[in-house]
């Protein structure tokens, strides 16, 4: 098990320093999915992920989102300290992790005593905070311009377009596609993209990949391509796929920005399509008075 020695932001401290450390600390360990702390809580103390991974998620309209996924190394929860308020987001365990609790009243009386290093670790904290803002606030700017582009979109192929176009200029896409299930053949048919869809459509033809898309997002690697695969969904049912590929391999951040542009889209697709088969059904009515 890793000590606070081996962590990067301590690494300034003395050896009686980290002893001092050491003794306001825990170790806890997370089974997956286990909560270490809720958004609206009002505790102030601080964590450090020392194996596995910590996804912090925020409350939105339907549900949860995650807005970051925290590794080995990382620190978090220090923003309840900096302002003294309840926790601005939830923290889950992704998979088995440990991590190392340090208290928070006790931590601010460490800093006082010992002012010099306290400033360097503040320092360390005050940098990690200000670039997860930083990310957070461009992340946020390309959420707000893309769903307000979706919400006025007068068709499902102009959703499709806004998707698969914004998806190569945020995220970087070598090729980008919209899949929506078409009730009359049973097939997922394309309705935009802008390249080559042949591997999308290799894997979408696969009843393996739909069976996992049926459970939570799909990524592969095929012909050195790296291939991210969303789901749309209707009623809890696979009703569309937002397929993006590129040649680098995906970070943390691609992926929840790619689902949260699944996740945007998916009401309004819905509601456009809606709209299209009571069309078409109007249309059928109106030939069957004519016959």
């Amino acid at each position: 098990m890793k000590k606070i020695r081996d962590l990067k932001i301590f690494s300034s401290l003395s050896e009686e320093e980290i002893a001092h450390l050491e003794r306001i600390s825990q170790i806890y360990e997370l089974s997956e999915g286990e909560v270490l702390f809720s958004e609206g809580d009002e505790d102030r103390d601080i964590f450090v992920v020392i194996e596995g991974a910590i996804a912090i998620k925020k409350k939105i309209s339907g549900g949860e989102k995650t807005l970051a996924i925290l590794k080995e190394g990382e620190i978090f929860g220090e923003m309840a300290l900096f302002e003294k308020q309840p926790r601005s987001a939830t923290a889950c365990a992704v998979q088995r992790t440990e991590i190392l609790r340090i208290e928070g009243e006790n931590f601010e009386k460490f800093i006082q005593e010992k002012p010099e290093k306290g400033f360097l670790i503040l320092l360390k904290m005050i940098k990690i905070s200000s670039f997860r803002l930083r990310t957070m606030d461009k992340y946020f700017t390309v959420v707000y311009d893309i769903a307000r582009k979706i919400s006025s979109a007068k068709d499902l192929k102009a959703v499709a377009e806004i998707l698969v176009n914004d998806s190569v200029e945020t995220i970087g896409a070598s090729t980008s596609a919209l899949y929506l299930w078409n009730i009359f053949n049973e097939e997922f048919d394309l309705v935009y993209s802008n390249g080559d869809v042949s591997i999308f459509n290799e894997l979408i033809k696969d009843e393996n990949t739909v069976l996992q898309l049926k459970e939570k997002e799909f990524v592969s690697v095929k012909k050195e391509v790296f291939i991210h695969l969303n789901t749309i969904k209707c009623e809890g049912n696979l009703f569309g796929i937002f397929a993006i590929s590129k040649k680098t391999e995906f970070t943390i951040e691609d992926k929840i920005l790619s689902g949260t542009l699944s996740h945007l889209a998916e009401p309004v697709i819905l509601n456009l399509n809606m709209k299209k088969e009571q069309e078409l059904k109007n249309e059928l009515e109106q030939k069957k008075w004519q016959f």
